[in-house]
């Protein structure tokens, strides 16, 4: 625990010598301490072939505004039988950029919603968790060759059950 805030308060203290005049600080590690992802879902089952909407919710529990790029956004919804991973398709960005930047404040949340399609693939899913990338806009080249991070929400619990098959 000690170790942790020494490198903290070297991060932020050099990251404040580097940014002293924009007031936002960036940066891959301060991401891996600071940045906290959890996903909610509008109701705890659904069958398959059936759109249920998803937030995304990242929090900034570190004690500054950080910078951060979400375009293009990579995210995925993961999701898990009896602790394994079911095969599922996903939103994947080959090359990482940062064509949109966003500022966090400490203590602030940056919320977004995602309808997502049900895939037969998850039929027996007891748990989703969820997955999103962020991009470090000062590791940049333009809006190429960005640090990324991945982060990963707890998993909550979601039943999908068995369609009910075509209308009569």
């Amino acid at each position: 625990m000690c170790r942790r805030r020494i490198d903290r308060a070297c991060v932020i203290c050099a990251l404040f010598l580097l940014n002293a005049c924009a007031g936002r600080y960036s940066g891959i590690r301060l991401y891996e301490m600071d940045l906290r992802l959890s996903l909610e879902t509008e109701r705890a089952q659904a069958s398959v072939g059936e759109p249920i909407t998803t937030t995304f919710v990242l929090t900034n529990e570190g004690p500054v505004t950080l910078d951060v790029c979400f375009e293009p956004l990579e995210q995925q919804i993961q999701f898990h039988r009896a602790g394994r991973i079911l095969p599922t398709p996903s939103a994947f960005v080959d090359h990482a950029g940062c064509r949109g930047r966003s500022a966090i404040r400490s203590g602030a949340e940056h919320r977004w919603t995602e309808e997502v399609m049900i895939p037969d693939a998850a039929q027996g899913a007891d748990e989703l968790l969820a997955r999103v990338t962020v991009v470090d806009p000062i590791s940049c080249e333009g809006t190429e060759g960005c640090l990324t991070l991945t982060l990963e929400s707890e998993t909550i619990r979601f039943r999908v059950t068995p369609s009910d098959g075509p209308a009569n």
